[in-house]
């Protein structure tokens, strides 16, 4: 499935994108929300899934559908999907570069590790990646899986304090710019990561990138970056940020619209120091922070956009139904209560509890497709 935004001076230019981003975007440049730049992209979405049955006037996908689809407005078409590369990986390597300090930010020296370029179903598995000004890049890939990447270096003079590298517990500078980065695609796993140094951007989500998941990972001070360019459907689940100092430190050319698109979920995300800033309401519309450390109800800036925010009272059990992923009554939206240290909290990664309902839910031919449904 592919859907286009209107082209430049048509009726409905920018409308697919607005809708990216949840109706938080404008067409007016030198905004924070504008999404002048985007308007008029072609094959803004790119959605692949299978056929599962034909009628007269209408076609039925075997996945659901990840935004709203409007058909001559947007362009809908649908294309047979052939000629990816597939079925290839990675794994068991160290891919180090020489002792050199980073260089400031666009001006790397080009230690540059991997990248998947449009493939599917690939993998990057069990890698050591040091001294990298960019570690893992997944671009227009779909039903790829980055899974036990380490990410680190070998000397001290590696960091680079200046302007963009956000600095640190300690006022430590970063030593890479992309650590893995998810742009364009759909389906891509992110998963199992540790990030033993900081880049500007550890782990980022930008250009049309759809359900995205990133999960089960570490870093001495994480950033999970939103880089604008209308990703949505973004799940960030069980995640040790190591300091929280930079968390939701988000970047990106302004002109691109908001942070994140619609639709972006945090769930069960810890931290030593507590200090998450929730961002400001023009980061994103429709966000869900659940069980974040430092972010409560009580500091949602009024003029969100559809926002969800949970914490937990002191000695709560905070449970949620596994086989759905649904929040149990209790604990409701806005209710204002402090986020503590809590004992309790299932499911733990919403990721797994989404795939067990999944697999329990579907019927003996849908659940034999193969790497089709390998996340």
């Amino acid at each position: 499935l592919v859907l286009s935004d209107p082209p430049r001076g048509r009726t409905g230019t920018g409308s697919l994108i607005r809708h990216l981003y949840g109706g938080l975007a404008t067409m007016k440049a030198g905004r924070e929300d504008s999404m002048h730049e985007l308007a008029g992209t072609q094959h803004a979405v790119v959605f692949p899934a299978r056929v599962a049955s034909l009628g007269r006037r209408h076609v039925v996908l075997d996945a659901p559908l990840p935004c709203a689809v409007k058909g001559r407005m947007w362009a809908a078409e649908l294309h047979s999907w052939e000629g990816a590369l597939r079925g290839v990986g990675i794994q068991d390597l160290t891919l180090e570069f020489p002792e050199e300090p980073y260089r400031p930010h666009f001006h790397e020296a080009g230690a540059n590790a991997l990248f998947f370029f449009g493939t599917v179903d690939c993998w990057a598995l069990r890698l050591r990646i040091l001294n990298a000004d960019y570690g893992v890049g997944l671009n227009g890939t779909h039903f790829c899986t980055v899974d036990s990447v380490h990410l680190g270096t070998t000397y001290a003079g590696r960091s680079k304090k200046g302007p963009g590298c956000y600095g640190g517990a300690k006022g430590e500078g970063c030593s890479g710019h992309h650590g893995i980065d998810v742009s364009y695609g759909s389906h891509n796993l992110v998963t199992r990561f540790d990030f033993r140094t900081r880049f500007i951007h550890d782990v980022s989500v930008e250009w049309f990138a759809v359900a995205t998941v990133v999960s089960r990972g570490r870093g001495d001070d994480l950033n999970l970056d939103m880089h604008r360019g209308a990703p949505f459907n973004t799940l960030f689940t069980s995640l040790d940020a190591g300091d929280g100092l930079r968390l939701l430190i988000g970047s990106g050319a302004a002109g691109r619209g908001t942070h994140t698109g619609a639709r972006t979920v945090l769930w069960n995300i810890r931290s030593r120091r507590k200090k998450n800033r929730i961002p400001d309401a023009t980061f994103g519309a429709n966000m869900t922070y659940v069980g974040v450390d430092g972010i409560t109800a009580t500091t949602v800036p009024s003029e969100a956009r559809d926002w969800h925010v949970e914490g937990l009272s002191s000695g709560a059990d905070r449970h949620a139904n596994e086989s759905t992923g649904r929040i149990a009554p209790g604990n409701q939206s806005m209710s204002g209560r402090e986020l503590v240290r809590y004992r309790f909290f299932r499911p733990a990664n919403l990721h797994h509890a989404q795939r067990r309902r999944h697999e329990a839910s579907h019927d003996e031919a849908a659940a034999e497709l193969d790497p089709f449904w390998s996340l």
